[in-house]
């Protein structure tokens, strides 16, 4: 995976959970992975990642530590995870929206994308115009394994280019959209990363064919301390 937390394979791993079931009050349940570094499906990797969680599971079952949970998976990787074997769980975050980064990586289309940020224009002038969305709303990631500088997919004109921002706005370039908007026109942008720019809204409105059915507040939004 991303070697973000826990421990290697082999001796490291059952030292671990015998220390763990050690521990009063806590129950060794199983294991958990996160192979992040998988961004597309390719068969050599994915069957380098199948042996290596076949080997882990193989491991604490003969040191006598056989899991009841085995956890991973990741939204690249959605709908191969049946393949990977004794997996019993998945987590994948981003599918629940989907973003540009996921269109990118050819594990969703655009009309899977479910979330979008509305924003206003509040300038226009020839072939550049100015929303009124910059880094404080989208955030500043950028499209994975890309160099292309910009941050998003303006639903309603997808040859515009959203090329830059400061805190406030976003400047969108029009040299190659078939249209020009004036100030006051709404427009939807699918984020390169919708995980961040959503810890960034207050609240999210769920709409089906143009009402709005639902309001959710962003629990975890300024709860960083």
């Amino acid at each position: 995976g991303l070697r973000r937390v826990g421990v290697q394979l082999g001796l490291e791993l059952i030292e671990l959970v015998e220390a763990v079931r050690k521990v009063d009050g806590v129950v060794y349940r199983g294991v958990a992975f996160y192979p992040g570094h998988l961004r597309i499906y390719e068969p050599e990797p994915f069957d380098a990642l199948r042996r290596t969680v076949a080997g882990m599971v193989d491991e604490l079952e003969r040191a006598g530590h056989k899991p009841e949970i085995v956890s991973g998976g990741s939204t690249p990787l959605l709908f191969e995870s049946h393949r990977i074997e004794g997996l019993t769980e998945i987590r994948p975050g981003t599918s629940v929206f989907n973003d540009r980064n996921c269109v990118g990586q050819s594990v969703a289309t655009w009309a899977d994308c479910a979330a979008s940020i509305q924003v206003t224009v509040v300038s226009s002038n020839g072939d550049r115009m100015m929303i009124d969305g910059g880094s404080k709303t989208f955030s500043s990631d950028g499209l994975s394994g890309s160099t292309e500088g910009t941050y998003g997919r303006i639903v309603e004109c997808p040859e515009a280019r959203f090329h830059k921002m400061n805190e406030e706005h976003g400047f969108v370039e029009l040299k190659d959209a078939g249209r020009r908007y004036r100030p006051g026109a709404r427009l939807s942008v699918i984020p390169n990363h919708i995980c961040v720019a959503m810890n960034l809204q207050e609240r999210v409105y769920g709409v089906r064919a143009g009402r709005v059915e639902a309001v959710w507040v962003v629990a975890a939004r300024g709860k960083l301390q």
